[in-house]
């Protein structure tokens, strides 16, 4: 299994709007406002610029700190919540089932904890 991420920016000719504003000057000098569904981006606001691609058990941090209970973190010791804070800091983190990484999140919460339940979902 591939974890994809979709990356876009915004689109540049409407700035995002979804717009594309434009103005004509017609034959006596008057300008006219046209406003049409931007052709750039189809109307979103956004350009696909493609994806990012993490091999399986390899995760964005992001996706960590999501699957975590704030509660749960709250109540980590001193020395946990440092060495969480490296591991939500690194962008990336393998949690494949033999990785530290994977031992040491799961030795900071309990089974049955709904941080360790969102993290068992999100590696499954």
């Amino acid at each position: 299994m591939v974890n994809i991420i979709s990356l876009y920016i915004t689109c540049r000719a409407c700035l995002g709007t979804g717009i594309d504003r434009h103005s004509i000057m017609d034959e006596f000098g008057e300008i006219t406002w046209i406003e049409q569904t931007c052709i750039a981006c189809a109307g979103l606001g956004l350009i696909n610029q493609g994806e990012l691609r993490y091999k399986e058990g390899v995760f964005p941090t992001y996706q960590i700190l999501e699957a975590t209970d704030p509660a749960e973190y709250v109540a980590l010791a001193p020395g946990n919540v440092a060495l969480y804070n490296l591991i939500i800091s690194a962008g990336t983190i393998d949690l494949s089932e033999a990785t530290t990484t994977l031992a040491v999140l799961r030795g900071m919460f309990a089974i049955g904890t709904t941080t360790r339940t969102n993290l068992e979902a999100l590696i499954a």
